[in-house]
């Protein structure tokens, strides 16, 4: 079937007949079921009609989540590997007829939305990709590490970018255009504000002879000025493309995130800004990862609870806050435990619940200062005052929010036990001890 537009017979005044309903729902398309992403680095990998990886949200593009004008509509948004130029392969078995108006311009769309231009053909598109080995990463690299599978050896490299260009503008739209197709509500990141930075993760390879590079993820993180003098970093963004996803790139692309955010005097601590559960398991299985090298975290150590100097080395060492200090204590406390032994899973679990008890009575007292809780009915004496939450209702919240903090932690704690070491000891440590030292 051709990728091409079809272009409808013209019709006669004669040939014209009154249209129904149902003859112009057939060319209404819905966005949630025909868009597919794909980076392509040989356009002929990508023949087939049906390829790519299914497109998650798609309502910031079309806002009304329909396309009209195209029948049995399929579109392949395909991205270059290297620069991530685009190009959406458009292919139906029918465009509507003249006579019932005009197709939805979709390639149109897409270029108003990133305010770039996109590939309008596949020779233009081609044309692309066999200039993909010119490419050259943006910014500085600060990190490099290898996946060895038999004799194959693939190289990864991390760069990080902290002054816009113009071409670095222009790439990091692309780069966020396929994002959010994956990650609901992102939006671009201003080229003029200049507390933005990202790291970039590539692969490095060979191909016929020459080096190439393919983008495999990113993420932003905007720095928030705290007085006096420091700054408060907050990860804002990060995604790996789905066909790198699954192959441990989130968590070695994360670790080197915060190992360069720690590594920084003028930090104070990082945060990220509303993080999901996939993200939430990686930030997690790092930092649990890193603490588990310090001396305070030792195993022997987790057994006598939470302390004040596994907060003060965290942050010390990984400019980590105490929430996220005491996180990666629990899930290594988690991991330590010995599997039949009740008495200890016990008392794990009646922390866990204190900790989570102590939070939302905090967070109660808090509302009630604030006026949200025991304000007095519009009538007097009615009898019919707000109370503050019952003991029977925060017991069944602490219930919900310890089995979802729970679930949560056994995931990372699975990963951590089948494999005693997961990530490289933390390159920070050796800083600090050779400054230690010196």
């Amino acid at each position: 079937m051709s990728h091409e537009k079809i272009r409808p017979r013209l019709l006669d005044i004669d040939d014209a007949v009154p249209r129904k309903r149902k003859d112009y729902e057939e060319f209404v398309s819905s966005t949630a079921d025909i868009f597919s992403i794909a980076m392509v680095g040989n356009y002929d990998d990508f023949s087939a009609e049906r390829c790519g990886f299914a497109a998650k949200f798609t309502h910031q593009i079309f806002e009304t989540d329909k396309i009209y004008g195209y029948k049995n509509l399929s579109v392949l948004i395909m991205f270059a590997l290297g620069d991530f130029q685009v190009f959406p392969r458009i292919t139906a078995s029918k465009v509507v007829p003249e006579d019932m108006g005009k197709p939805d311009d979709i390639r149109g769309q897409f270029e108003k939305f990133m305010e770039l231009p996109v590939c309008h053909s596949e020779a233009e598109f081609r044309q692309v990709l066999a200039k993909q080995s010119a490419f050259r990463p943006f910014g500085r690299r600060v990190a490099e590490y290898e996946k060895r599978s038999g004799t194959l050896v693939q190289t990864f490299e991390v760069y990080n970018v902290t002054e816009m260009s113009p071409a670095f503008a222009d790439y990091i739209r692309r780069v966020q255009f396929a994002a959010m197709f994956f990650i609901e509500s992102l939006n671009y990141t201003p080229s003029t504000d200049k507390r933005w930075e990202y790291y970039i993760l590539y692969e490095k390879f060979n191909k016929s002879g020459e080096i190439c590079y393919a983008t495999l993820g990113y993420c932003a993180i905007y720095n928030f000025y705290m007085f006096p003098e420091y700054l408060k970093p907050r990860i804002a963004q990060f995604m790996i493309m789905p066909q790198y996803q699954l192959c441990s790139h989130g968590k070695r692309l994360l670790q080197e995130v915060l190992l360069q955010i720690a590594s920084k005097k003028s930090v104070w601590f990082s945060t990220v800004e509303c993080p999901n559960a996939a993200f939430q398991y990686i930030h997690d299985f790092v930092e649990a990862s890193n603490c588990s090298y310090l001396a305070s975290y030792a195993p022997d150590r987790l057994r006598n609870g939470f302390s004040d100097e596994m907060k003060e080395e965290a942050f010390s060492v990984f400019k980590m806050n105490k929430e996220r200090a005491k996180r990666a204590y629990e899930i290594l406390r988690l991991v330590d435990i010995k599997r039949g032994d009740r008495d200890e899973y016990n008392r794990f679990t009646k922390e866990l619940k204190k900790g989570i008890y102590a939070k939302l009575r905090c967070k109660t007292l808090d509302r009630v200062s604030d006026g949200e809780l025991c304000r007095p009915s519009d009538e007097e004496g009615s009898g019919s005052e707000e109370e503050v939450d019952q003991p029977a209702d925060e017991r069944s919240i602490v219930k919900a929010k310890y089995c979802e903090l729970l679930r949560g932690y056994l995931c990372v704690v699975a990963q951590l036990k089948r494999n005693e070491r997961p990530l490289p000891a933390p390159w920070v440590l050796k800083t600090k001890q050779n400054g230690n030292a010196s």
